[in-house]
Formats: C-alpha cells, structure tokens, sequence
C-alpha cells in the first residue's frame, strides 16, 4: 500500500542508515593514507634521528641538504642538522630555500651558513649564559622564562624580533626570575615571512645533539622536540618522546636495589679514579651533623645520638648515594663518578650552574668522590676511621716531621704570643 502525498516516506531513514553502514564498510576496506615520512639531512649517527625512530616516527635519511629537499613531497617536514658543529656552519644558500618554498616544505635548519634576507654573524661560544625559553609556543609543557642549559654551546649571532629560545645572562634555578639580560641571543626562532622562504625554522646552534650534549633538564627538551615534530608535522598526534640519557644516575628513585649495591658502587667509585680525568684535588668535610652526633654520643653514652647518625649515614649511603652514582657506557671517565649537584624532584644532574670554578657537572675528586667511596669502604669493612686508626703509630714519626710541619721559630713565636703570632699571619 503506498502512503499519501502528504504523508512522510518511513522507510526512508531505514535506507538512509543503511547506506551509511555501507559506505562504512566499504571505507574500511579502503587502506588509510600512510603519514609522509620526516626528511633528515644528518649522518646516521644523529641524536634526533635516533630519537625520532626509536619512538616510532617513520623517517628517511639524506647526506646532504639538497638531497633531503629534492626527495621531500609537496609539504613534507626537512630537517637539515649540522653534522660538522661547531667547526663547521651547515652550508644552505638561496637556491635551496627557494627549492623548500616552492615545495611548500616545512623547514628544520640549525647552525645555517646562510638565511635569506638576514645577516648571519661569526659563530660565538658562551661562558655564564643559559637558554631561556622566551615564547609561548612550547606551552603548556614549558612556560616563558624557564631555563635550559645547552653545555659547550657555540651559536651564531642574529636578529630576530619574536624568538622562542634565547641564550643570555640570568638568574635563578629552573626559571630566570629577572629576565634576560639586554644582551641575548636568539637560539631559534622562526624566519619572517618577508624573507620569502615559506615556513622556516631556525636553531643558530646544534639542538638536535641533546643527547650526547647532555643538554638539561631532560623534561625541558622533551617538550622542546614534542613542539618541533608537531611543527613540521601540523594536525599529527605524537607520544611523548623517550630517550636514554647518555650519562644518568645509576638507579631510579624507586628501583629496587641489588643486596651488594654499596659494595659495587664501592668498586666503581674506585674504578673512577683511573678511568676518570682528574685534575685537581679539594678535600672538605661533609655530614658535619653526623659527627656531631655521633660525637656527642661518645661522650654522654645517649643511645639516640648514634642510631640517628647510623640510620641516616645508612640512608644515604644505599638510598640516595648508590642510586644517583654516575652511569655512562659512552663516557667511562665519569662511570662511577658523583656529580656536584643533583636535583632530587626530576631525578637527574641539574643545578643553577653558576659558582664561578665549581660547575654542577663537576666531580671533585678530593671532595665527594674520596669522600664517598672511604665511607663504604668503612662500611664494608664494618668499622670506622676512630676504630681503625686507633693503633695508628703516628705519635712515634711525630718528633721527627714536626720540625718541617712548624719550625722551631714559628713555634716560639706561637707559644709566646699566640694572639700577635696568628695576627701577623
């Protein structure tokens, strides 16, 4: 029976549903465009091009910039990387970028001997500088004013009115609470539209070295790459980036330790000393608090003093000392090694490097490291310096050094007048 003129058809929204599903099931038998792979012009070797393959972008490979740019598809992401930093610029010119604009590439260029339409300096290295994020464009994971370190940076002067990173003089720990100093440098940046080499982006040094560089802190460069795959690849989703650091503590935070861990950390604090390159030696004391305590129990006998020294000595030595100790295959002279400083919240060798001659990423050798590895050795031997000095015969050598350690005049001087004696020092 065929329903009225003015009448809705009811079996039309059956059929409409119906060739919905269909259209469905015939899309999905349709195989998907496959994402364009990112061009890298960089030797095998590449920090960032092992990065980005082992987190699973699909990449392809070039020796030389040209190369990497005639191979790209209409709107692919290049990457041109200075392999030959700091000798050497990576050498672009003006054909090249006319080349990318005409492709409507996506542009990756660090350490650039030229840039249209820019006057490209001589390169400069830094001394008290820091990089400092100077944009918004990596937020929400790295906001304005945070500060990176980008050890051993050489980069080449350029104006740029709108940088996202720049390298300069500041103050503070993770963000640079005063700025910038008015002499500063732009680190990377995007080259101006009017310079007409279509979408460019600029590194005035080697970023893509974070990883043998030992750039820092490894939460602040995972958002930087997050933010510079995402710019050459506009509208892709991308995980967050994951890398073993080349040089890192020897355990995590909550990693269950091996029952022997004081006596390996032990043998390769030792090692350290031999593979290690030392160069000076600056004994100091440490855990003056301990001694005390454990002082004071000597004298009164109060129980209490020495099972605090005891249990935070134990604390240390196997809870945060073992972990944190130096783990590099690539740089055996700090394998078992202690950096000056490290940060306990990110868990890795961060500090605001700036005590003039004592660097964060310095291991003192006189200090820490003889510190650190008497003191399980101590420990190992389940005894303490007291006890096992305690038949020292260095009384019996005494007499005889002592004239060579204070003369005869100045130990009269001494007891005479000790007030005008230490004066006149």
């Amino acid at each position: 029976m065929k329903p009225k003129k003015d009448q809705p058809e009811t079996h039309a929204p059956r059929r409409l549903a119906a060739s919905l599903i269909a259209t469905l099931m015939l899309g999905s038998l349709v195989p998907a465009a496959s994402a364009a792979p990112l061009i890298f012009s960089c030797a095998a070797g590449n920090d960032l091009l092992r990065v980005a393959s082992d987190n699973g972008l699909d990449v392809k490979r070039f020796d030389a910039p040209l190369a990497a740019v005639e191979a790209a598809g209409d709107g692919d992401g290049v990457l041109l990387l200075a392999d030959a930093y700091p000798t050497q610029t990576t050498v672009l010119d003006a054909a090249l970028f006319q080349k990318a604009a005409g492709k409507h590439l996506r542009l990756y260029v660090e350490y650039p001997s030229f840039l249209p339409g820019m006057e490209v300096g001589a390169p400069r290295g830094t001394q008290w500088e820091h990089a400092v994020i100077a944009s918004d464009a990596f937020a929400p994971a790295l906001t304005k004013l945070r500060i990176l370190a980008i050890h051993g940076c050489r980069f080449l002067p350029v104006k740029a009115d709108t940088p996202h990173i720049v390298i300069g003089r500041v103050a503070g720990f993770d963000t640079a609470v005063y700025g910038w100093a008015q002499e500063s440098h732009p680190i990377l940046f995007d080259l101006p539209p009017q310079a007409g080499a279509g979408n460019v982006l600029v590194a005035t040094t080697k970023l893509s070295d974070f990883v043998t560089g030992r750039y820092a802190p490894t939460d602040a460069w995972q958002g930087i790459w997050s933010y510079g795959f995402t710019w050459l690849r506009p509208g892709r989703e991308l995980a967050a980036l994951k890398w073993t650091a080349s040089v890192r503590p020897s355990f995590g935070a909550g990693a269950a330790l091996p029952a022997d861990i004081e006596a390996q950390a032990l043998r390769r604090g030792i090692d350290w000393y031999f593979n290690g390159r030392t160069t000076s030696y600056s004994p100091h004391m440490q855990a003056t608090l301990w001694n005390c305590y454990l002082w004071a129990y000597r004298q009164t006998g109060f129980e209490w003093f020495r099972q605090r020294a005891k249990t935070a000595i134990g604390m240390t030595m196997a809870a945060y000392l073992c972990r944190i100790q130096i783990r590099s295959e690539s740089h055996p002279e700090l394998d078992g090694g202690w950096f000056r400083a490290f940060d306990f919240k990110r868990w890795e060798y961060w500090a605001s490097s700036t005590d003039a001659g004592w660097g964060a990423w310095s291991i003192e050798s006189g200090w820490t490291q003889s510190w650190i590895t008497s003191v399980l050795a101590l420990r190992q031997m389940k005894t303490s310096l007291w006890d096992l000095t305690n038949r020292s015969k260095i009384k019996s050598h005494f007499d005889k050094l002592r004239p060579t350690m204070v003369p005869d005049e100045t130990l009269d001087e001494v007891l005479v007048n000790p007030v005008a004696a230490g004066a006149a020092k």
